[in-house]
């Protein structure tokens, strides 16, 4: 029985690729460089979304520098001040000593494959807990842990929506933080969700 599930699961990944290339290839025409770059496109940008690509570009820069460093075709510290400043953007919230531990975990393990990387982008978390184990701060998500769409303004309420929001959700933590669209119904709302 468990055997099938997998196989159904794998039957509907394939499914969804062939799809996409069926897609490609009848609505497009050019040489393979444009496919490629419509590949990308289709698969990476629109499945991962644009800050999540800027991340990973960001978290492979790093293991691509630490080559070129190993190889002496680049001076370590300019880049590793560089890339110490874009993870930071990236991981708010997180602690100095951990997005330096972050880096140097990059800089320094054995390349990352491809799905590792999307899965620390995907999951901040994780790459905290690899590179820098023990409570060194909780990186800010890009979407709200309510609502899920993408936000730039996830806060921590103030105690009185917190209190509101903890209500309806008891898994929710103040430090997870709310967007301003779910601050503003639970201010002036009162309550939504599940329970009333």
């Amino acid at each position: 029985m468990r055997h099938q599930g997998a196989m159904a699961h794998e039957l509907a990944r394939i499914a969804e690729l062939a799809g996409v290339f069926l897609k490609l290839g009848a609505s497009s025409f050019g040489g393979p460089a444009a496919h490629v770059a419509m590949m990308e496109e289709e698969v990476v940008r629109r499945r991962l979304g644009s800050a999540a690509v800027g991340r990973l570009h960001r978290l492979w820069d790093v293991t691509v520098d630490a080559r070129l460093s190993a190889a002496g075709r680049l001076v370590a510290g300019p880049a590793l001040g560089r890339h110490r400043s874009a993870i930071a953007a990236d991981l708010p919230g997180v602690a100095r000593p951990a997005i330096e531990r972050v880096v140097a975990c990059l800089w320094a393990r054995p390349r990352p494959t491809f799905p590792t990387l999307r899965s620390w982008v995907e999951r901040p978390i994780d790459l905290l807990r690899v590179a820098a184990p023990g409570e060194m701060g909780r990186p800010r998500p890009d979407r709200c842990p309510l609502c899920g769409f993408p936000s730039q303004d996830i806060v921590r309420p103030d105690p009185a929506v917190g209190a509101l929001v903890s209500a309806d959700y008891p898994d929710w933590r103040p430090e997870d933080g709310l967007c301003g669209r779910c601050t503003d119904l639970f201010r002036f709302g009162g309550r939504l969700g599940a329970r009333r």
